[in-house]
C-alpha cells in the first residue's frame, strides 16, 4: 500500500513540474513576443539588436559624486562621502533622437562621422560629451550611435542599421579592450536573455543602497604617490583584473580572435560604403594612474576582489581566483592590451587614436580626467579625447 501511495504522489509531482515546465515557458514565449514588438519596455542601457530608450527626449540634471554606480563597486569599501565634498561634476542636458540614441532629433540625412561606443561615448555623466564637441570643433554632422554595454556584434547591428544609410566619411569604434576584448559576448538570440544581467544588477543596486553586512574597511578613495602630487582615487575591481592579463596572453586568446575577426568584417562593410574605420582606445583609471604609481604598496588595498585573468587550455581568457594578484605585474601590463590594438590597427592602415598621454598630462598637471567615484570620464576627459580625435581626422586622408 505504501509503495502504491509513493508512485502515486510521484506521479503526481512529475505531472505538476511538467506542467509547471509548460507554463513557464508559455510565459516566456509570451514575454518574448511582448518585447519584439515593445522594446522600449526593456530595461535602459541593455545590449538588444534594437535602440531600448524612450525616443525624442530631453532630460536635464546634475551629476554628483555620490550618483557613481554602486554595481560597480562594493559600497562597503569607499567612505562615507560628506555633504560638503559631494560636489556636482557635471550639468548635463540628454537628448535622444527619434531612434532613442545620444543625438538631437531629428536626424540629418547625411553625416560626415558615424561613433559606434559604449557608455563612454554615450556620455551620460557629461556636460559636454566628445561626440558632441567633436561636432563643435570640425564643423562636422555626428551620428552617435552609441549604447551602454553595446560590443562589436551590436556595433556592427547598429550601424547597418542607422549609420550607413547616411554615408558617413568617419566611422569611430570606441574600443574599450576590458569589456569589448576580454569581456566578448556575442548578441543574446533572444531578448528575454538580455534580462538576465540588467536584472541582477537592479536588485543588487537596490540591495547594496539598503545597508551591507560586509565587515571590511573603507579603503577608497586611496591615496596614491605620483610625480609632483598626490591623488586620490576609487578603482572598479574589473578593469583593475584587466591588469592581470599579459600582452602574449591576451594576442593567443580566443577573445582576441573572436573581436579582430568581427572589427574586421566592421571594417570590410565600412569601406565597402565608402567610409574609413577610426579606432578610438579608450582608457580606464587604472591605465592611466597604474603607470603613475610610485610606491607600488599604496596600490595593494585595491585589490580586494580582483581576479587575475589566465590563459585556460581551450584558449579562453579566463577569471581564477587561485592565481595570485600581483600590483608590479599588472603595472606592467597597463598598456598591453593598448598596444595589441594599436599594432593591429597599424597592420590593417586604421586610424588609431589614443587619449591617454593627453589624460596622463592632465593628471600630473593636478587635473583629472575621469569622475571622482565613477568610472567614467569627466568633463576635461570628453574634451580631451575631442581634441585628439579632431586633431587626427583633420590630419588624415579617406576617400
Amino acid at each position: 500500500m505504501e509503495n502504491g501511495l509513493a508512485l502515486l504522489l510521484l506521479k503526481n509531482l512529475t505531472a505538476a513540474a511538467l506542467k509547471l515546465s509548460l507554463g513557464i515557458l508559455a510565459c516566456l514565449g509570451l514575454f518574448e513576443a511582448t518585447l519584439q514588438a515593445n522594446p522600449a519596455l526593456l530595461l535602459r542601457g541593455m545590449a538588444l539588436p534594437a535602440p531600448v530608450d524612450p525616443p525624442i527626449m530631453t532630460q536635464v540634471y546634475d551629476v554628483r559624486s555620490s550618483d557613481a554606480d554602486l554595481f560597480f563597486w562594493v559600497p562597503d569599501l569607499i567612505r562615507p562621502i560628506p555633504p560638503e565634498t559631494d560636489r556636482v561634476e557635471a550639468h548635463v542636458v540628454f537628448e535622444t533622437d527619434e531612434f532613442g540614441f545620444p543625438n538631437a532629433a531629428p536626424l540629418p540625412a547625411g553625416v560626415e562621422v558615424v561613433v559606434l561606443g559604449r557608455s563612454y561615448s554615450v556620455g551620460a555623466q557629461s556636460s559636454d560629451p566628445w561626440p558632441r564637441a567633436l561636432a563643435r570643433l570640425t564643423g562636422y554632422k555626428v551620428l552617435n550611435l552609441s549604447q551602454g554595454a553595446s560590443g562589436i556584434d551590436l556595433k556592427r547591428a547598429y550601424l547597418e542599421r542607422f549609420g550607413l544609410l547616411r554615408r558617413p566619411r568617419w566611422v569611430i569604434v570606441e574600443v574599450l579592450p576590458s569589456m569589448d576584448i576580454m569581456g566578448y559576448t556575442p548578441i543574446p538570440s533572444t531578448l528575454v536573455q538580455g534580462l538576465v544581467v540588467p536584472t541582477i544588477q537592479e536588485l543588487a543596486r537596490r540591495n547594496r543602497t539598503g545597508g551591507s553586512n560586509n565587515e571590511v574597511d573603507p579603503i577608497f578613495p586611496g591615496e596614491v604617490d605620483m610625480p609632483g602630487r598626490k591623488a586620490e582615487l576609487t578603482f572598479f575591481a574589473y578593469y583593475l583584473s584587466a591588469l592581470t592579463a599579459d600582452g602574449p596572453s591576451i594576442l593567443a586568446s580566443q577573445q582576441w580572435a573572436t573581436y579582430t575577426r568581427h572589427l574586421s568584417d566592421l571594417a570590410q562593410e565600412t569601406r565597402a560604403n565608402g567610409a574609413c574605420l577610426v579606432l578610438l582606445y579608450a582608457p580606464t583609471k587604472a591605465n592611466v594612474y597604474f603607470p603613475l604609481a610610485e610606491d607600488l604598496s599604496q596600490l595593494e588595498p585595491a585589490l580586494v576582489g580582483v581576479t587575475a585573468w589566465r590563459l585556460g587550455e581551450e584558449g579562453w581568457l579566463v577569471g581564477d581566483p587561485r592565481v595570485k594578484v600581483d600590483v608590479a605585474a599588472m603595472q606592467a601590463n597597463a598598456s598591453a592590451a593598448r598596444d595589441l590594438v594599436a599594432t593591429y590597427a597599424r597592420q590593417q592602415s586604421w586610424l588609431f587614436v589614443d587619449p591617454t598621454q593627453a589624460m596622463t598630462k592632465a593628471v600630473l598637471n593636478g587635473e583629472s580626467p575621469f569622475m571622482a567615484y565613477d568610472t567614467h570620464w569627466s568633463d576635461l576627459g570628453h574634451k580631451l579625447v575631442a581634441q585628439e580625435l579632431a586633431s587626427a581626422l583633420e590630419g588624415a586622408d579617406c576617400p
